[in-house]
């Protein structure tokens, strides 16, 4: 097993946690320059209860690697933002190789392999959160909810971890595949619906 074990992801019934960042790193040169790409999280392909934990629809691993198909051209980025799976490394190999695009991923609390095995994989690896300014936006990108990041009127936080949850901070905004109708999304549509959300003094 390359990923963790099949553990349940969080007690039923408490609010998201306020997750204490560390030290943030650069944004990966594969993002340098572009006006758009595509973002998906927690994604957690093989995680057996998955549909009791995150309330998600039987068919959740068909919707979500079709759309990312049909979606995501070959030259295409994607970022996602951790908790790729927990399968072993075969069938895991098998599934990389029917994905498209070239694939970025933030380091989520379940993804236990190495940055050369991820290599591997056709995934570049990404250890610490990272700030983009997109479209005039500081947005800061994690695995966990990181508002603690956040300064200023014209910053936000796009995350993944709590699933179905949201952050009671608009600021916050979730990536999870529950939230995105199980398949990728464009960034930039992504923080347009987001940031429509926020007041008029924090634009």
């Amino acid at each position: 097993m390359v990923m963790a074990h099949d553990d349940k992801i969080r007690d039923e019934g408490r609010e998201p946690e306020v997750h204490i960042p560390g030290p943030s790193g650069p944004p990966p040169r594969a993002l340098n320059g572009l006006a758009d790409f595509w973002l998906i999280s927690d994604t957690h392909f093989g995680h057996r209860n998955i549909i009791r934990y995150a309330g998600r629809p039987e068919d959740h691993e068909r919707r979500m690697i079709t759309a990312w198909r049909e979606r995501v051209a070959d030259d295409d980025v994607i970022l996602h933002l951790g908790d790729l799976a927990m399968m072993k490394r075969e069938p895991l190999t098998r599934l990389m190789e029917g994905l498209s695009g070239r694939i970025l991923m933030l380091e989520g609390n379940h993804d236990r392999g190495s940055k050369t095995m991820y290599r591997e994989l056709g995934i570049e690896l990404i250890t610490r959160s990272f700030l983009l300014e997109i479209g005039g936006w500081g947005v800061w990108f994690s695995h966990r909810p990181e508002p603690a990041r956040i300064h200023g009127n014209r910053q936000v936080n796009v995350h993944g971890h709590i699933h179905e949850k949201v952050m009671g901070d608009p600021r916050c905004l979730n990536a999870s595949v529950e939230q995105i109708d199980y398949g990728p999304v464009r960034v930039a549509g992504f923080l347009e619906a987001g940031l429509e959300s926020l007041s008029p003094a924090r634009r």
